[in-house]
Formats: structure tokens, C-alpha cells, sequence
């Protein structure tokens, strides 16, 4: 598995992590397996190019975007972001208080229910 082109790195736990993630299919199973290779490659590396999980993605961004309440599908690119997000008044008033008196926002739990099943 090669991180960095500079240097070649191997991990022989993710290595056998992943091959056993591409052989289940069962979903109950494969999500503990993603959060093991989530948190080796996020504790091993500050990085991990190109890799991510089926059931999420990380992205930073200045927290003054709205976005639909059923989130962004997987079907989508990194223009997707683009397309479906819009800067809500009401954050980016919060985001540009908080930075003027150099404090933060407080977290703000977010909830996004892709299969609707929430309502």
C-alpha cells in the first residue's frame, strides 16, 4: 500500500484488514473492519490519499454551509460539494463572529439520514 511517493510504506495489519473487508458481505461485518482500517491509516499516517469508507466520507470546511437534509450521496465527485451546498446567513454570521473574537463555535450535532428513515 503505497501513502507517500516519496516512501514506499507497507502495513501488513490494514493489508489483511482490507482483503477480509473485500471478502464479506455482510454489512454488519465489514463496518467494524472499516473502522479498524479508518483508524490505523488515520493513527499510522496524516494522510491517506484516496482511501475512503462506504458508509462516509471525511471533508473539512468552514462550518457556513447548508446542505440537504438527506446529505450528499456516494454517487457523486468532488464537485458534488459544489452543487449541493449553500452558505446559510445565520452560520456564516456565527463562523465570522467566532473568528473575529478569536473563539470557536460550539459543535453543532449533525445528523444526515441518507435513507430517510429518520422522520
Amino acid at each position: 500500500m503505497i501513502l507517500n511517493p516519496d516512501v514506499l510504506l507497507f502495513n501488513d495489519t490494514i493489508d489483511k484488514l482490507i482483503e477480509a473487508y473485500n471478502a464479506e458481505w455482510d454489512a454488519k461485518k465489514r463496518i467494524p473492519l472499516a473502522h479498524q482500517i479508518d483508524s490505523i491509516a488515520v493513527n499510522s499516517f496524516h494522510y491517506a490519499l484516496g482511501w475512503t469508507s462506504p458508509y462516509g466520507a471525511r471533508m473539512l470546511y468552514w462550518y457556513k454551509f447548508g446542505m440537504p437534509e438527506s446529505g450528499i450521496t456516494y454517487v457523486g465527485d468532488w464537485r458534488t460539494p459544489l452543487s449541493h451546498w449553500w452558505i446559510d446567513s445565520s452560520k456564516e454570521n456565527k463562523l465570522n463572529t467566532a473568528k473575529g473574537n478569536n473563539t470557536s463555535i460550539p459543535i453543532e450535532p449533525t445528523i444526515i439520514d441518507h435513507w430517510n428513515r429518520i422522520k
